[in-house]
C-alpha cells in the first residue's frame, strides 16, 4: 500500500493534472540497506526492516520514478522448512540465464544458536522480482565460528563474469572481501580476497571495540572499478560512505583520498549502505541509501536518493566520484519521471 503522505500527493496530482516537480529526503520508505533492481520501466526495492518484521523475510516495494514507492509485501518469507529464520538483511536480486531471478541476502538460523546473530550469506530463487523466492542455498558461505558474513553485492562485468563482494565479520573488525562466482552464480570460484578494511581516521569509530567496513557495491566507469562501502557503526550519526578504485575487479584497491564522500550533516545522520541506479530515462545516476529516521533518532531508518556525478582530476587517474548529498531540501525529480 502507498504511504499516507505519498497517497495524498498522488491523488492531488491526479485531481489537478499537476506533474510532481520535486522530492525531499528521506523518502517515506522505512527500510535500511536498500537495493533497487530495474526492469521494464519498474523499479523494485528490497531492504532491511527496523522492527520485529525483520524476522519475517525480505520486503519489496515498486516504483516508476524512484521517489513514490508502493509496498508489495514480502518477496521472500520464511516458513518452518527454511534454514533461515531471523535477521533478514541486505537483499538484492539479479536475473539469470534461465529467465528466473536469484536473491542474495544474509540471515540467521533459529534462535537456539549460541551466537547472538550468527549471520551468513544465502541464496533464494524466484520467477518474478516480486517473488515468491524460495531458498536454494543456505548458507552459501559459512566461515568458521565465530566469524560471520553479511551484505552481499553482485557485480557482473562486461564479459559476463560475476563477482560477489560481502562483509566478513572477524575478530575486531568488519572487512570487505570479494570473490569470483562460477557460471551457475551460486558457488564461489576460488577463495574470497580481502579488498578493504577500516584503517583510516574517518572510519575508526569503534562499536564495543569493533571497527566497521560494510555495505559494499561495485560500480564500473570508464574502465575503472569503484568499490563503495560504509564505515563506522550504523547506529551512530557518523555512518558514512567512501570508496576505492582498481583497474581489475579483484583489486588491488586504492582508497580515495577525499573519503568520506557521503557523511552526516546537521539534518541527516547516518547516511550509508548505498547502491547506484539510473533515472527513468537513463540520463542521470542516483545513489540509493538509508539515513537515520531523524537526527537524534536511529529508527526506523529510511531510504534516501541523491544524484551522483564524476569529475576528472586531470592526472590520468580515475575520475572522482561525487555524491550531491545527503540532501534534505526539495530536489528535482529524477529525469524521465512522469
Amino acid at each position: 500500500m502507498l504511504a499516507t503522505g505519498t497517497l495524498v500527493l498522488v491523488l492531488l496530482n491526479l485531481a489537478t493534472g499537476a506533474v510532481q516537480a520535486t522530492y525531499t529526503n528521506p523518502l517515506n520508505v522505512p527500510l535500511a540497506d536498500p537495493f533497487v533492481y530495474q526492469e521494464g520501466g519498474i523499479y523494485y526495492l528490497y531492504g532491511t526492516e527496523d522492527s520485529k518484521n525483520s524476522e519475517l523475510g525480505i520486503p519489496v516495494f515498486t516504483s516508476t520514478d524512484l521517489v513514490n514507492w508502493e509496498d508489495r509485501g514480502y518477496a521472500f518469507e520464511k516458513d518452518e522448512t527454511t534454514w533461515t529464520q531471523r535477521n533478514y538483511w541486505s537483499a538484492e536480486i539479479t536475473k539469470v540465464d534461465d529467465g528466473e531471478y536469484l536473491m542474495y541476502f544474509c540471515a540467521s538460523p533459529n534462535k537456539d544458536e549460541k551466537m547472538p546473530f550468527n549471520m551468513h550469506l544465502c541464496i533464494a530463487k524466484g520467477k518474478s522480482p516480486l517473488g515468491p523466492f524460495k531458498e536454494i542455498k543456505a548458507p552459501l558461505y559459512k566461515p568458521a565460528a565465530p566469524e560471520e558474513a553479511i551484505d552481499p553485492n553482485i557485480f557482473i562485468d562486461d564479459d559476463g563474469t560475476a563477482y560477489m563482494t560481502f562483509t566478513q565479520v572477524v575478530m575486531g573488525r568488519n572487512e570487505i572481501r570479494i570473490v569470483k562466482l562460477k557460471k551457475n552464480m551460486i558457488e564461489f570460484d576460488g577463495e574470497p580476497i580481502l579488498a578493504a578494511f577500516p584503517e583510516r581516521k574517518w572510519e575508526s569509530i569503534p562499536w564495543e571495540g569493533h571497527l566497521v567496513n560494510e555495505g559494499s557495491f561495485i560500480l564500473k566507469h570508464k574502465g575503472y572499478y569503484y568499490l563503495t562501502y560504509s564505515a563506522n557503526p550504523f547506529m551512530t550519526p557518523h555512518y558514512a560512505i567512501g570508496y576505492a578504485t582498481s583497474k581489475k575487479p579483484l583489486g588491488p584497491w586504492r582508497e580515495h583520498k577525499g573519503n568520506p564522500i557521503l557523511s552526516k550533516t546537521g539534518s541527516a545522520h547516518g547516511p550509508g549502505n548505498g547502491m547506484f541506479v539510473k533515472s527513468p530515462d537513463g540520463s542521470e545516476l542516483f545513489i540509493v541509501y538509508h539515513t537515520h529516521f531523524k537526527p537524534g533518532q536511529l529508527g526506523p531508518r529510511k531510504v534516501a536518493i541523491d544524484r551522483v556525478r564524476f569529475k576528472s582530476d586531470r592526472t590520468g587517474r580515475p575520475d572522482i566520484l561525487i555524491i550531491d548529498g545527503p540532501t534534505t531540501t526539495p530536489q528535482p525529480m529524477p529525469s524521465g519521471a512522469e
